[in-house]
């Protein structure tokens, strides 16, 4: 039995002109946050976390982790794993931290900045099916991974790339991340992204961007060049391979993004406050890890809770209150002097009004409000900043909820008469350059 060929829907129509596009380079957020905390309430909740961190503790599954614990003077029992961490060893971490950094990968003419302003976005990390006019809904193979990776080095509004735009299900997974990083680093020139599954999986990808740089992986540790995202396992547990990713990604001098995957209601306390405490705890746990593995190593915060739909389980993607924990999450970032990731979700499953209006609050995180360094994931069906810095993004949902940020306009709307609208600036050293009119493929060193 024959199956017809998928056809384009009537009314479609194709784009014979080349997509036209503003040169490569950063938006820089001009405008001012919008509290929604007092600052006696952010202190609250920042006192709250401590709390936590005293007498409750977090639970971390890995060795070097605890040990590392016990050096700064934290209090460890090996028999449940637990660390309790005193208020003074919190603080002196946070006297480490930088609130702006630059990362540069292969390209100089590509680096970018997260912090001071600037706006940084990504494409889609990990979704397990892709989906076009021609072909419909597929699993992901690695020839649509590579489509996708060239869309993404196309594009001048993406400045990072994610991961697995789509999952390359047609790779063995002990495989999956070699041939990943293989093709991300010959595809294209941008910042890449690091697959922190396991210690191994972590230096395999380090050492293949260390060769596009043509260093060894111990001298990344100078030179910022990529990043990873790591979330905890709420409540208050580091499982091995996350804190051990922290860890590495520190030791090497890379960036992470860490976002606690902690749902009010589920794995947090129902109450808003009680859970953006306990998450804000988790996170600031895997801060003082970093720090005292290298003092100043780049680290990012993102939002710090959703709520679940108390009829299914599931993550409320876009809720009031997930968008009010994003806004939440800002101001701690501000409190700790740390870039601040947000990201564009929807609960949606298909690209109608639900998904358009919770990806729209989602957003609020890389917009004035927040305001954020990084938008991840800001691109495809799935975004860090410091003060003042309103930084990164990522490519798989933004297109129509972000219009303003797309490639043919590349400026925010104005949110009022009396102020001025962001201005882009050049990534990097080098000045503005256009992109091809057609996606195409890096050069690399990598064959």
């Amino acid at each position: 039995m024959s199956v017809a060929a998928p056809t384009l829907r009537r009314g479609v129509r194709r784009r014979d002109a080349p997509l036209v596009q503003l040169p490569w380079g950063q938006p820089l957020n001009t405008l001012g946050p919008v509290d929604l905390l007092s600052a006696d309430e952010i202190e609250a909740l920042h006192a709250t976390s401590l709390r936590i961190l005293e007498t409750i503790g977090v639970w971390f599954h890995d060795d070097d982790a605890r040990d590392i614990f016990r050096r700064a003077g934290a209090e460890v029992d090996e028999d449940s794993r637990r660390v309790r961490i005193g208020r003074d060893i919190v603080e002196e971490a946070l006297s480490r931290v930088v609130p702006a950094f630059t990362l540069t990968p292969r390209n100089p003419e590509r680096a970018v900045r997260i912090g001071d302003g600037c706006l940084a976005f990504t494409t889609v990390l990990g979704p397990p099916v892709c989906t076009d006019l021609e072909r419909g809904r597929r699993p992901g193979t690695l020839a649509d991974f590579a489509d996708l990776m060239c869309l993404g080095q196309h594009f001048n509004v993406i400045h990072m790339m994610a991961g697995s735009a789509v999952e390359p299900g047609d790779v063995p997974v002990p495989l999956r991340h070699l041939q990943s990083t293989r093709t991300m680093l010959r595809l294209s020139d941008k910042v890449p992204y690091v697959f922190c599954h396991s210690r191994r999986r972590i230096h395999d990808t380090l050492d293949m961007i260390a060769m596009t740089h043509g260093l060894r992986r111990e001298d990344l540790a100078t030179t910022p060049s990529t990043y990873a995202i790591i979330n905890t396992n709420s409540p208050l547990q580091y499982d091995g391979p996350m804190a051990g990713s922290v860890i590495e990604m520190a030791r090497h001098g890379q960036p992470v993004l860490l976002t606690p995957f902690s749902l009010a209601g589920a794995t947090m306390p129902v109450s808003f406050a009680s859970a953006i405490a306990m998450s804000d705890a988790e996170m600031l746990a895997g801060l003082m890890l970093a720090q005292f593995v290298r003092p100043g190593a780049p680290f990012v915060t993102g939002p710090k809770t959703l709520n679940v739909d108390m009829k299914t389980g599931a993550p409320a993607f876009g809720s009031g209150q997930g968008n009010q924990a994003v806004l939440v999450g800002a101001q701690l970032a501000r409190r700790y002097g740390l870039p601040f990731r947000a990201s564009n979700f929807s609960s949606s499953n298909a690209p109608d009004a639900q998904a358009a209006w919770e990806s729209q609050g989602t957003l609020w995180g890389p917009s004035p409000p927040a305001p954020a360094s990084s938008c991840m994931p800001r691109a495809g069906s799935r975004a860090a900043s410091a003060p003042p810095s309103r930084s990164s993004c990522s490519t798989s949902s933004c297109s129509r909820s972000w219009r303003p940020f797309c490639s043919r306009s590349g400026s925010m709307p104005r949110a009022s008469t009396r102020r001025r609208s962001p201005r882009s600036v050049p990534a990097g050293t080098s000045s503005a350059r256009s992109a091809p009119s057609r996606p195409t493929r890096a050069p690399s060193t990598i064959r």
